[in-house]
């Protein structure tokens, strides 16, 4: 039995399903997340972290390096619960033991 052809659409268009994203301040200015970086660099842990949370998009999409005392994470943040970090790679990491975070380029 033959059946018949289905209409496809032509794409023309860019398609970037939420790969770019900004961030508003409170003066309702947009501000592109990759020109953050540097304000970032200058907060303490507990404010970076916090500031990754609260971004447009989901936390799990940013490429993240993690500094500890006894390690270093190359990783993707899942979630927080209490005081701890847990990876998308199934690593608990508290808080107070992190150096510092840093957002990688893709």
């Amino acid at each position: 039995m033959k059946k018949n052809k289905i209409y496809v659409k032509e794409i023309n268009g860019k398609i970037g399903n939420n790969q770019s994203f900004c961030d508003v301040n409170g003066n309702n200015e947009i501000v592109d997340i990759k020109e953050d970086k540097e304000e970032i660099s200058n907060l303490s842990i507990k404010e970076k972290i916090n500031k990754l949370f609260n971004r447009n998009g989901y936390i799990f999409n940013v490429d993240v390096k993690i500094i500890t005392t006894n390690k270093e994470y190359n990783t993707k943040i899942a979630g927080k619960v209490n005081n701890h970090l847990i990876t998308l790679d199934n690593d608990i990491i508290n808080i107070d033991d992190i150096r510092d975070v840093i957002i990688k380029d893709n």
